[in-house]
């Protein structure tokens, strides 16, 4: 949530970036900008909260009850701080394309949306809806893999990087083993993105109005 919250920050800025740096007015980049602007954005973030990433994976794959200071403690005696920035490399592909796909179609979508139905609750859920999708699509494999990167890592089954896990998952297991839980994904982004896409929406909307409010004393 930290990081995803962060990217967000990060998103619309960028995105200005992207547009100043190819003559555009703010607003104005399409759809494949918005994606690799978001995709920047995720990347940055993911960069800086990964320690967190490494503790929660860590957490989930230990057998029995695990605290997080214990992970922690086990973590920085095995590897040092490095150990806080183990998968990296698959996060940042990760986050790339998962929140560069989601952030990307959410902020496109919602245009078209807005077109056809007006501004309001109905093209924020209709969009939420579409970035899930878009995103579940996307994230399945790219989950599979830095899970699986990053459970090997320091092991005597760890992968040489990305490509040669991809090669080995299919390989050894088939294509469809990169989708391994889908449906469960879907149904977990499709409302994930409807709940944050739609409160950022409200929360956004009250901001303006207390900033209104403040600029007519």
């Amino acid at each position: 949530v930290c990081y995803h919250s962060f990217t967000f920050v990060l998103y619309e800025p960028i995105r200005d970036v992207v547009s100043a740096m190819l003559g555009m007015e703010a607003g104005q980049t399409n759809y494949a900008q918005r994606v690799l602007s978001a995709g920047i954005s995720a990347a940055i973030a993911i960069t800086i909260f990964n320690p967190t990433e490494v503790v929660k994976t860590q957490m989930q794959s230990s057998s029995g009850s695990t605290s997080m200071q214990e992970v922690v403690r086990k973590v920085w005696h095995k590897d040092g701080v490095k150990g806080f920035w183990a998968g990296l490399r698959p996060n940042v592909l990760r986050t790339f394309l998962v929140n560069g796909a989601e952030i990307g179609t959410y902020d496109e979508t919602k245009l078209v949306m807005v077109e056809i139905v007006g501004s309001g609750l109905a093209s924020h859920l209709g969009a939420s809806f579409i970035a899930g999708l878009v995103s579940a699509c996307v994230s399945t494999p790219a989950d599979v893999v830095k899970t699986r990167v990053m459970n090997a890592a320091g092991s005597e089954q760890a992968y040489r990087g990305i490509l040669h896990a991809i090669y080995c998952i299919v390989g050894q297991e088939g294509f469809l083993a990169l989708y391994k839980g889908f449906a469960l994904i879907v149904t977990r982004k499709v409302i994930w993105c409807t709940v944050f896409f739609v409160l950022y929406e409200k929360l956004l909307a009250a901001l303006m109005e207390v900033i209104a409010d403040m600029e007519t004393y």
